[in-house]
């Protein structure tokens, strides 16, 4: 009697244990990718403007790209000292917040490519509210790299239409700022 007696203990505890993990994990986990894509692209343009502003201040560009687009110091170089091999692009997105509260954009998230040949600007220009069922427009820049000079507009677009986007963002409470405790999540972003 007392050996089924500890065996049923014994199974309560660990269901009891798998229970509390389960919560802790979801307690803990500061960021979840939201299934329902309600961001879609809706123009990719080339972006010239660019190299014109790179140019005027190559060193504050350079930490710019360093920083913003995750490029290493070589790269920054040769945008600002090269930027015929660079193609530039503004990527235009419509955020339908499809969310049951309001959300501040914050980042833009990609998976890295093996080529390392499309860098993506990740931090917004600008902090965005999008509110409840009220969509919004908002854009990120893309820089492609075509040394060889061969890139059509076509063939980058179809290279930045490939890549596994993410916008990062977090439910607006009061506040455009994120602290410590701010519960981040990411939308996949649906190209067309």
């Amino acid at each position: 009697m007392k050996k089924k007696i500890m065996i049923i203990v014994d199974v309560i505890l660990v269901i009891g244990i798998v229970i509390g993990a389960v919560f802790l994990i979801k307690y803990f986990k500061k960021e979840d990718v939201n299934s329902d894509s309600f961001i879609t692209v809706t123009d990719i343009s080339s972006y010239e403007e660019f190299f014109t502003k790179t140019s005027e201040s190559p060193e504050g560009f350079k930490k710019i790209l360093t920083e913003s687009y995750n490029m290493s110091e070589e790269d920054a170089a040769d945008v600002t000292e090269h930027p015929e091999n660079w193609l530039a692009y503004n990527v235009l997105i419509s955020v339908d917040n499809s969310n049951p509260f309001d959300i501040i954009l914050k980042s833009v998230d990609y998976e890295k490519n093996e080529s390392n040949d499309i860098f993506i600007q990740s931090e917004f220009y600008t902090i965005q509210k999008v509110s409840i069922h009220s969509p919004a427009d908002s854009y990120f820049t893309v820089l492609v790299r075509d040394e060889e000079h061969e890139l059509s507009d076509d063939e980058a677009i179809q290279m930045i239409n490939s890549q596994n986007v993410y916008i990062k963002y977090f439910q607006y409470i009061d506040s455009y700022e994120a602290n410590s405790d701010t519960e981040f999540f990411k939308a996949k972003v649906n190209f067309q």
